[in-house]
């Protein structure tokens, strides 16, 4: 019976030795760095997917800038980087999420930021145009309940040759029957004109005064192939005493000493 002890100690011996590899084993696999998953931003970023981009949005908004899809560009990125960085798209609405089509601008209160937004985007080959929006048919007349203007900056662009607009919504509804508010509308008019920009009033109805207010479209009055249907730089005034709140807009000293400081008290308006 003496070889079966010697195979129990041998199995014994074998179990142990095993169980001490084993331990080693694991050991050393926890000191080592787990593998990244598929798609995990620690793996290759060649391989990530471009951005989505929403095929039914992209052809609303080159149609919506007058340019022609076809040849302006070829890849999902291509479109993103012009739809984002030529035409002023949010890039969520472009890939189809829940939000604007444009971003807006807002100069509630702040006219000297208006001054500083022209002066950025001024270029004499692309010069800035301003479109005042007023309810359909409503006379801007203090007494009117729906008298109001929604302003829209556009400006041309080029895109692979092709020739056409961006548009900047401003996200403030000046009330025209609250004076302060008037004044501020006035006084981005006039600055607008001080600086060369062509003034241009049409008008809508309600609806699409809204969805302009929040950058959500851009009405079809807003036409830069047609002319305007009312005088909105005959609205311009560099400012005038008010009832109510005073420092939303700035008195005609300050707005004079700012149109001087940006070089615009020489040009003639509209011709810059």
């Amino acid at each position: 019976m003496q070889w079966f002890a010697y195979l129990i100690w041998s199995a014994v011996i074998l179990c142990l030795l095993g169980g001490i590899v084993s331990y080693i084993a694991g050991r050393r696999r926890a000191h080592l760095p787990d593998a990244p998953a598929p798609g995990c931003c620690g793996g290759d970023r060649s391989m990530e997917l471009p951005p989505s981009l929403d095929a039914a949005r992209w052809q609303q908004l080159v149609s919506r800038c007058g340019l022609n899809a076809q040849g302006l560009a070829d890849t999902a990125e291509q479109q993103m980087a012009v739809g984002v960085d030529l035409l002023g798209a949010d890039p969520s609405w472009l890939q189809g999420k829940d939000a604007a089509m444009y971003p807006c601008l807002t100069f509630h209160n702040n006219i000297a930021a208006a001054a500083d937004f022209i002066e950025q985007h001024w270029d004499s080959e692309r010069p800035l145009r301003l479109y005042a929006v007023k309810p359909e048919g409503v006379p801007l007349d203090e007494s009117v309940y729906e008298a109001s203007v929604v302003l829209c900056f556009v400006q041309p662009v080029t895109v692979a040759d092709q020739q056409g607009w961006r548009y900047f919504p401003i996200n403030v509804y000046w009330e025209w029957g609250y004076p302060p508010e008037q004044m501020q509308c006035r006084q981005v008019l006039y600055l607008a004109r001080c600086a060369g920009c062509e003034v241009v009033g049409v008008e809508t109805d309600m609806d699409d005064i809204y969805e302009l207010l929040e950058g959500i479209a851009v009405p079809d009055c807003i036409d830069p192939t047609a002319e305007g249907v009312w005088p909105a730089s005959d609205y311009a005034l560099p400012g005038q005493e008010v009832m109510g709140l005073t420092d939303c807009h700035l008195r005609v000293e300050q707005l004079l000493e700012l149109v001087t400081s940006k070089g615009w008290n020489t040009i003639k308006p509209g011709a810059k």
